[in-house]
């Protein structure tokens, strides 16, 4: 009977800790959220892309880098190159 006892009293026991820590675990969860949002969008600003450089050799034997990164379409960077090596040839 003590046995009986001791186990239905362990069970009650493991019930209410049980809730307690659901409790608890919400509680911390609601109050971790903000701060992880704001660390994870500071990561993300001070990120930096790499250096993608190109190297262009102007027909005059000028030799200058263009970071294609700069650039949305290659059309662009194109159209920069061909300046580039205008500039450099005149």
């Amino acid at each position: 009977m003590k046995k009986l006892l001791f186990i239905a009293a362990l069970g009650v026991a493991g019930l209410v800790s049980a809730k307690n820590a659901e409790e608890i675990k919400t509680e911390n969860a609601k109050e971790k959220a903000p701060v992880e949002k704001t660390i994870s969008v500071e990561k993300k600003s001070t990120a930096k892309k790499p250096y993608n450089w190109i190297t262009i050799v102007s027909p005059c034997g000028a030799v200058f880098y263009l970071d294609m990164n700069d650039y949305a379409t290659t059309d662009a960077f194109w159209a920069d190159a061909h300046h580039f090596s205008d500039v450099k040839c005149n």
